[in-house]
């Protein structure tokens, strides 16, 4: 019996402090304006396709304000390797990108079950 007093203190306490998390981020994302901080749902940077060519050695093919990009990603730097300008080009890598990501998809739920 002399555990249970101090057991629902503190359920109640960490209920509380719960309580006023919740709120605050509720808070946060109705008054923070879309598309920026925390909260938005439009990214100013997107990672369009990615090639690993080794250990910490990648080729990414980025989106950012309006320009695509090709990186050379090693651990030490990052490098501008190209930029692509050709609308067709773009269509075609985002297409192959988004059947690639699908085909990924349906085989992890496939391995899964």
């Amino acid at each position: 019996m002399d555990f249970l007093s101090p057991t629902i203190k503190m359920i109640s306490a960490l209920s509380i402090v719960v309580a006023g998390i919740l709120l605050t981020l509720y808070l946060l994302k109705l008054f923070l304006p879309l598309g920026k901080g925390v909260w938005g749902k439009e990214k100013f940077i997107n990672i369009i396709a990615s090639d690993y060519l080794g250990a910490k050695k990648s080729i990414l093919l980025v989106e950012v304000a309006g320009e695509t990009l090709v990186l050379g990603v090693s651990n030490e730097s990052i490098s501008l390797l190209s930029k692509v300008t050709d609308k067709e080009i773009l269509a075609r890598l985002k297409q192959m990108e988004k059947k690639k990501n699908t085909f990924s998809l349906f085989k992890q739920k496939e391995n899964s079950e």
